[in-house]
């Protein structure tokens, strides 16, 4: 028993050492993203310091009349739009080599239980259907593209609202570009939760359809987790 708890260790580290370098890479193009988003920002917050230089009265109405919001607004959507693209793959990417470990994981404490009683088996491996279905459409049913999805348009109405609360309330413009960076952020959090979700059940299915599959060896299962 300490073998297999020893082994099933192991596989979980291995999993989850995956899933932070899968969640760098996340990060990372978020990052530049953003960096593109804060040029935008940069030449409205020059803007806005200018007409308050001119006397001008900068207010939402002031945003929305010349179209200054939109642009930026519609900049976001695209930026965070090309980022759920890229998250997209790189989850899908993701998920198959979770289903491929998780196989192979499954059969190597098949024969660490079995070893021991000196049995030979050669044990049944999922057909590429069953791993097709189990990459993409494992959350609730939805296609994962649809999660990724709403972040766009979710990240342009946080911008949009930060813009105009931070100018309706006489906020520096910095000040309203951390509002939208934290914004951004959340955003990133909940990117960061779907691909760790979407990876993790992967893995947790194949590895429960491949006991199913080696029925006639397998005879029970129980959960492994660690309170981490």
């Amino acid at each position: 028993m300490a073998e297999i708890d020893d082994a099933a260790d192991r596989f979980r580290d291995e999993i989850l050492r995956r899933e932070r370098a899968a969640a760098g890479e996340l990060v990372r193009a978020y990052g530049a993203a953003w960096r593109r988003i804060k040029k935008s920002l940069d030449e409205l917050e020059q803007q806005i310091a200018q007409a308050r230089a001119r006397g001008e009265e900068v207010s939402p109405d002031w945003l929305l009349r010349f179209e200054r919001l939109q642009a930026v607004q519609r900049q976001v959507e695209a930026e965070i739009s090309q980022f759920a693209k890229f998250a997209e793959s790189k989850i899908i990417a993701e998920q198959a080599e979770a289903v491929q470990a998780a196989q192979a994981h499954a059969e190597q404490l098949m024969r660490a239980a079995l070893g021991k009683h000196g049995v030979t088996v050669t044990f049944a491996r999922l057909s590429t259907d069953a791993v097709q279905a189990m990459v993409g459409f494992l959350q609730d049913g939805s296609p994962l593209r649809s999660l990724l999805d709403a972040l766009g348009p979710e990240a342009g109405q946080a911008v949009r609202l930060a813009l105009i609360t931070g100018i309706a309330t006489g906020q520096h413009p910095r000040a309203i570009a951390r509002w939208i960076r934290n914004a951004l952020g959340g955003n990133m959090v909940r990117a960061l939760r779907i691909a760790r979700t979407e990876v993790l059940r992967s893995y947790r299915t194949a590895s429960l359809r491949t006991y199913q599959a080696n029925s006639d060896v397998v005879k029970g299962w129980y959960w492994h987790a660690a309170l981490n």
